[in-house]
C-alpha cells in the first residue's frame, strides 16, 4: 500500500502544486541562487525503508517521488539530513546510511549542504532527551520545549478549571519564566484548554475538526506517564523548532561558492499532521517586528462566535498589547540564562502530579 508523500513547508510558498514548485527553484538559477531542503526525521525514517535492490517504484511506494522529482530536475537544490537532530544516538548511523543511499542510488550529481549533515552522536543512547542534549541545545530547543511542558503540567494540575482559566495560568506561566510569548505556541495553548463533548466535536466545520484533532495528535495530548509526557514535549518542541528554522533560514543568504547563494529553505516532512497545521498557523513577514514576523491564524466563523475562543483571543490580544505598550525593558534575555533550570523545575512538578 503507497504511503503518504512528502510535502514541503515554506512560509511563505504555497507548495502544493509540485510542477509549480520545481518551476519556481529551477528559475532561481539564472540569478545564481539555489534552495535547501532539510529532511526531518519522518522523511529520513521513509529512506530506512529503502534497500539496495530498491528501484524506483519504491521510492513512490514509501512517498518520496517528490523529493526525486525535485532533486533530479533542479539543479540549484542542496539537501540536509537535519532530522537526525532529534534521533537517539543509537538509531544515527543507520539515518546516516539510508541517506547516503538514498542520495546514490536515487540522486544524479547529489548536492549535500556544507556542514549540515552529520552530528556527533552516542552509540548507547536510547532515546532522545532534553537532559541529554549539549548545553548550547538545550538552550535553543528548550525555547520550544518549556512551553509545552507547561501545557502538560497545567491540563493534570488545573483540570477542574475553567477553559479560559487554564488558558489563563498558560499566559502568566510563560510571562513568568520567559518573559516572552511566542505566537505559535500561543495559539496551540488555546487549542489545548478547548474543552468540547463528543456532540460538540462532531458538529464542528471539518477544517476545525482536523486542525483540532492534528494539534492534540502533535502537540497537547494528554499523556498517561511522566515518560511519555516528556516524550512528546521534546517531540512537539521540535515540530515547531522546524517550522521556526525554516522561517528564519529564509531571512539570510548564505554563500556557497562559484558566487551561489542559498536563499530559500524548505522543511521536507511526511508528517501530514505537521503539514496542515503550519498552513493554518503561519509566521507572516513584518517589517520592523523585533522578531521580523507575526503569525497568522484561521479564524471560522465558529471559532469567532464561539464564548472561548472570544475570551482567550481578548485576553491574549490585550496582554500582548500592553507588553507591546510598556517601557519596561524585557527580562528574557536574562531569564533565558535560567532555561534549563526552569524545565528542570517544571519537570519535577509533573512527576509529582503522575505518581
Amino acid at each position: 500500500m503507497k504511503r503518504n508523500e512528502v510535502k514541503f513547508y515554506h512560509p511563505e510558498i504555497n507548495t502544493d502544486d509540485l510542477d509549480l514548485l520545481i518551476a519556481y527553484i529551477k528559475n532561481k538559477v539564472r540569478l545564481k541562487e539555489c534552495v535547501q531542503i532539510s529532511l526531518d526525521n519522518c522523511t529520513i525514517q521513509r529512506m530506512e525503508s529503502l534497500t539496495e535492490n530498491s528501484t524506483l517504484d519504491d521510492v513512490d511506494e514509501v512517498g518520496l517521488y517528490p523529493l526525486y522529482r525535485i532533486l533530479n530536475e533542479c539543479p540549484n537544490v542542496l539537501l540536509a539530513s537535519l532530522g537526525t537532530i532529534e534521533m537517539p544516538g543509537s538509531k544515527v548511523s543507520n539515518a546516516n546510511y539510508s541517506y547516503e543511499l538514498f542520495c546514490k542510488k536515487f540522486w544524479e550529481n547529489s548536492r549535500n549542504t556544507p556542514d549540515a549533515i552529520y552530528r556527533d552522536f552516542d552509540e548507547l543512547e536510547k532515546k532522545f532527551e532534553f537532559s541529554n542534549l549539549a548545553e548550547n541545545s538545550q538552550q535553543v530547543i528548550g525555547l520550544f520545549y518549556l512551553p509545552f511542558l507547561l501545557i502538560q503540567k497545567i491540563l493534570k494540575k488545573y483540570k477542574n478549571e475553567s477553559p479560559k482559566a487554564k488558558f489563563e495560568y498558560y499566559l502568566h506561566g510563560i510571562i513568568d519564566y520567559l518573559d516572552m510569548i511566542s505566537a505559535f505556541e500561543l495559539e496551540i495553548a488555546k487549542y489545548a484548554f478547548w474543552d468540547l463533548t463528543d456532540k460538540e466535536i462532531m458538529q464542528l466545520p471539518d477544517s476545525i475538526r482536523e486542525r483540532r484533532k492534528f494539534i492534540r495528535k502533535n502537540f497537547t495530548k494528554e499523556q498517561p506517564s511522566f515518560v511519555k509526557c516528556k516524550q512528546f514535549c521534546i517531540n512537539a518542541a521540535m515540530d515547531s523548532f522546524w517550522l521556526r528554522a525554516i522561517a528564519f533560514g529564509c531571512d539570510k543568504k548564505e554563500q556557497i561558492g562559484n558566487d551561489f547563494y542559498i536563499t530559500d529553505h524548505f522543511l521536507a516532512t511526511n508528517d501530514n499532521k505537521l503539514n496542515v497545521i503550519a498552513k493554518d498557523i503561519f509566521p507572516v513577514r513584518r517589517h520592523g517586528d523585533s522578531f521580523g514576523y507575526t503569525f497568522s491564524v484561521t479564524r471560522e466563523d465558529e471559532l469567532i462566535s464561539s464564548a472561548y475562543w472570544s475570551e482567550v483571543d481578548k485576553l491574549s490580544n490585550k496582554i500582548l498589547s500592553s507588553r507591546k505598550d510598556s517601557n519596561q525593558e524585557s527580562k528574557y534575555e536574562e531569564k533565558s540564562k535560567k532555561l534549563s533550570f526552569f524545565i528542570k523545575e517544571i519537570e519535577n512538578e509533573l512527576q509529582v502530579l503522575f505518581c
